[in-house]
C-alpha cells in the first residue's frame, strides 16, 4: 500500500465496506531509516532532559524561597530538605543539583505457594 492510499477495512465501528483513507506517517515523524533507536533516545533527551532540569531548578528555588520566608517568620534556624524524585537523576549529570543523593535499588520477588 502506498503513503497515500484507501482500503476497504471491516473492523469494531466500520460499517462493512466503507473506504478508510489509510496514511503511512512520513518517515521524519519516525527518524531516518538509517537512524538508530540509541541515536533517536539521544536526541529526544537533548531536548527533553535541559527543560526538566530547569524545571527542578525552579521548583527548588521556589521551595528555598518558601523555606527562608518560614524561618525569617518564625526565628528558626532548623536545616530544611527538599527531596527531588528523578528517575534518571544521575544518568542525566543532575547530581550537581542536589547536597546529598540518596539512591534506592529494590528487586522484584515473585512467591508462588
Amino acid at each position: 500500500m502506498s503513503a497515500n492510499s484507501t482500503s476497504t477495512k471491516n473492523s469494531p465501528g466500520n460499517d462493512e465496506g466503507k473506504t478508510v483513507a489509510s496514511q503511512a506517517a512520513p518517515p521524519a515523524v519516525h527518524g531516518a531509516s538509517e537512524e538508530t533507536a540509541t541515536q533517536r533516545k539521544a536526541k529526544l533527551e537533548s531536548i527533553v532532559w535541559p527543560l526538566v532540569r530547569d524545571a527542578i531548578e525552579k521548583r527548588i528555588a521556589e521551595a528555598q524561597r518558601h523555606t527562608q520566608m518560614q524561618r525569617a517568620a518564625q526565628m528558626e534556624k532548623a536545616p530544611g530538605c527538599i527531596v527531588v524524585e528523578a528517575a534518571l537523576l544521575l544518568e542525566a549529570g543532575w547530581a550537581d543539583l542536589c547536597d546529598e543523593v540518596v539512591y534506592q535499588y529494590s528487586i522484584h520477588f515473585t512467591y508462588t505457594t
